[in-house]
Parts: structure tokens; sequence; C-alpha cells
């Protein structure tokens, strides 16, 4: 979001107008849910949570805090895309050549659906497409971990000349 448009977003917010980020995916994560997890005792449960949410481990745990109101802003790195090892200059299909049923961002959850005993291995395994994509969330938001939802890498930048 450029800075100038922040006065007009803020404006919009305090006549209660819902403003969604449609270039960013919510990921679930581990940090959002881990009161809950602490409390489970059920295994099935436990092995469900793990498999769904995003560990607070190496890249996973890094979410960048962005601060609106300072100036910090998330940089499109044009037209790089981590997803495709081969050619980042170019996106790849989701469904046909990742093999995932929908959103690039969930597509590891759906894969690690059915593992049993995850291991950090799973994670690196299924989940490669989200550990090379810097993690942002907004200090003014809902706190949830984002990501950039066309496949290219947003850069957190700080401050008001960022």
């Amino acid at each position: 979001i450029r800075p100038q448009a922040m006065p007009e977003l803020s404006r919009q917010l305090a006549e209660g107008n819902l403003l969604g980020a449609h270039r960013l995916n919510l990921v679930p994560h581990i940090n959002q849910y881990q009161d809950i997890y602490d409390d489970v005792t059920n295994e099935i449960m436990r092995l469900k949570m793990e498999t769904q949410l995003l560990p607070s481990l190496a890249t996973f745990g890094a979410v960048h805090t962005l601060d609106g109101n300072s100036g910090d802003v998330c940089c499109d790195q044009g037209s790089f895309h981590p997803t495709n090892i081969d050619d980042p200059s170019k996106s790849l299909s989701v469904r046909k050549d990742l093999a995932c049923p929908g959103n690039w961002v969930y597509c590891g959850f759906a894969k690690m659906w059915n593992v049993k005993n995850v291991t950090w291995a799973d994670y690196i395994e299924k989940q490669h497409l989200l550990a090379r994509t810097p993690l942002i969330s907004l200090r003014d938001g809902t706190g949830l971990p984002l990501a950039y939802s066309s496949q290219r890498v947003c850069i957190p930048k700080r401050g008001p000349n960022a």
C-alpha cells in the first residue's frame, strides 16, 4: 500500500467500511493458535493442527510486522516468482504445474492433510513454496501472517522513505 493512500484508507475504516487486502492471503500459523494447541490433549486434533499450521521455525518463524503509520510498505519484487525454481521469471499454473487444489499459498496445507507423524522434512517438502516467501503482518491488522497472492515476493521495507 502506498503511503499516500493511507489517509483515505483510514477515513474509509473510520466510516465503518470493510477493507480487504486483495493481494495478500492469510497464512495459518502456530503463533496464532499456540494457546489452543497447548491445551489440546487429543492426539488426532494435535496432529491435524500440526499439519494445518505453519510451525514457528526457520523461515516460517520470521513474520515481519509492518506499520503503515510509520511509513512501512511491502514492495513487489516484480517478475521474480520463487515458486518456479526452473525459471523464476515466470509464474506456474497452480493446478497444472504444482498439482494444487487451489491458491498456491494453501498448496502445502492440502498436501500435509493426511501426513502422519509430521517431521521437519515434511514441512520443507510440502511447504517449499511458502518457505521461499517472506511472511508479513500488519501492525494495525489482525496480526495474522500474510503472503503475497501472485506467487511473487513482497519485500518488507521500513520507514517513511521506503
